[in-house]
């Protein structure tokens, strides 16, 4: 295992031009990310074109009062762009606020308690909000507010925000990204900010977006 590690590293300086073999994964399994990085995976993780075999856990959490948001559609946008083509097939959870609002200030709701187990297992979170008084919702504030101090210490966070005009474009670096970093997450790349004219373009929007983030996120995700 170790021979092949040494190796795999020296094809990812340049050093040599070939990549070991690497046991079929139908034979290992599928190890997730956070095993991986967490150095408990069993069998080989080490080659390049494994990637897309390790199953990535996502969570999507948006924090518009509106269910069923523009938001909601961003923030699914953005998950699908950085899925393709390396976090694999694993568990994505999708979580509107809107819909447990009435149940965010009762610690014993078992419904609100399993979302914050969910985001905590993930090893990659989105998180969306509509810009309310130049920053996020208090909903989603209220949600995030019942995680413990680096509670996302093992996942990769995402800042998603959506605006009226371009006035508050850096809204999701100057609030919402130092939000998850609060809390622990790793935020690679520079979060996403879409405006409601940017809307009906959608796809390209996030794509342009997701061609610089993508590479950040996969590496955090998938470090050699």
């Amino acid at each position: 295992m170790t021979d092949q590690l040494d190796r795999l590293r020296a094809v990812a300086r340049g050093d040599v031009a070939t990549v070991v073999p690497v046991t079929p994964i139908s034979e290992v399994g599928a190890p997730t990310t956070r095993s991986i990085r967490r150095g408990t995976a069993r069998g080989d993780p080490a080659a390049v074109t494994g990637f897309q075999w390790w199953a990535a856990n996502v969570a999507v959490v948006v924090g518009n009062p509106k269910p069923n948001s523009r938001t909601l559609r961003v923030a699914l946008a953005a998950t699908d762009a950085l899925s393709r083509p390396a976090l694999g097939s694993g568990a994505r959870s999708v979580i509107d606020l809107s819909q447990v609002a009435s149940e965010l200030f009762d610690p014993t709701s078992k419904m609100v308690n399993d979302l914050i187990e969910a985001v905590e297992d993930s090893d990659l979170v989105v998180v969306a909000s509509p810009t309310y008084k130049a920053t996020y919702t208090g909903l989603l504030k209220s949600f995030l507010d019942r995680f413990s101090m680096n509670a996302l210490a093992q996942t990769v966070g995402v800042a998603v925000m959506t605006g009226a005009s371009p006035l508050h474009a850096l809204a999701p670096e100057i609030h919402l990204r130092p939000l998850l970093v609060e809390l622990g997450a790793c935020t690679p790349s520079r979060g996403l900010y879409v405006t409601e004219q940017q809307l009906d373009d959608l796809d390209a929007v996030v794509e342009n977006w997701a061609e610089s983030a993508r590479p950040l996120i996969e590496r955090a995700l998938f470090p050699l």
